[in-house]
């Protein structure tokens, strides 16, 4: 991904507004509806600075494979929640269960619909991607709706493989909503913070890529957080200030030496340890 594509995910992605099951219907709706424009001028940006490009086959590939999705996905993603959201009969308990129990068993039918692709797409197989991301391949995948039918700027795959994405995150969604309905917390109640005797000793700009990689791999709230809310957990768990982590990023995105060497660390590490542990598994053979 160039850096340019890189900063306006980045950038975009920090800026997106928490809606999670328990919020007011009122703030639920203005944070999905400012979500939606905000990534909608984001996917506008992106086209500007693509179609001004000539992209070798692998850098189309690679665009519309990884790129675009990774900012279409949260499109898809807010579009359905705010639909869902509107639709949904609150003041209803026994209707709004059943609402929600259609809404999961019309997710899943989208995913088995499009099982073949899903199962290609999360195994990461790359055989058919001269096919499915260059423009013009082949036709479109038939779909029931699409945000997104610009023929300069989308194969049409590209979409499908957000759209996909945004369904295991709207499963989730529905499933805590669901939850979230038939038990409700206790008016006036706090989760308490639990205390920590971990402190971060690691350079800051480690636990930044850290965080920003969370944040992109939707590993809290199924995806329903915002950056800003992420780092904030991540000081209070390491007892560690970050600072102004969006400038940090930017400066990590501009370095020679690489912009995931922590996570390539970390990668490595992980990777000798597994290593040892089968080794020594071996010797007791």
């Amino acid at each position: 991904m160039s850096t340019t594509f890189a900063q306006l995910l980045a950038q975009t992605t920090a800026k997106l507004r928490p809606v999670v099951p328990g919020q007011d219907t009122a703030s639920q709706l203005s944070a999905l509806h400012y979500n939606i424009a905000l990534v909608s001028d984001a996917l506008l940006a992106l086209r500007h600075s693509f179609v001004q490009t000539s992209p070798t086959p692998a850098d189309e590939i690679h665009f519309f494979r990884e790129v675009k999705p990774s900012l279409s996905v949260h499109l898809v993603y807010y579009t359905d929640i705010l639909r869902i959201v509107h639709n949904l009969p609150i003041a209803d308990r026994e209707r709004a269960t059943a609402y929600l129990q259609a809404q999961t068993h019309a997710q899943q039918q989208f995913i088995e619909r499009h099982l073949f692709y899903f199962q290609y797409f999360n195994s990461n197989q790359r055989h058919l991607d001269d096919k499915l991301f260059i423009r013009g391949a082949s036709p479109k995948p038939d779909l029931l709706f699409a945000i997104d039918t610009d023929a300069q700027f989308t194969t049409g795959y590209d979409y499908l493989k957000a759209a996909l994405d945004a369904s295991g995150r709207v499963l989730q969604f529905l499933q805590d909503l669901t939850h979230w309905l038939l038990h409700p917390p206790p008016p006036n109640t706090t989760p308490a913070v639990p205390a920590t005797a971990l402190t971060w000793t690691g350079a800051k700009r480690g636990l930044i890529e850290l965080t920003y990689a969370l944040h992109e791999a939707a590993a809290f709230n199924n995806g329903n957080v915002d950056l800003k809310t992420i780092q904030d957990g991540l000081e209070v768990a390491f007892n560690v200030k970050l600072g102004n982590a969006s400038r940090i990023f930017q400066e990590i995105l501009g370095r020679k030496s690489g912009d995931t060497n922590f996570l390539e660390l970390l990668t490595g590490k992980l990777r000798q340890r597994i290593e040892k542990m089968e080794e020594k598994n071996l010797r007791k053979r």
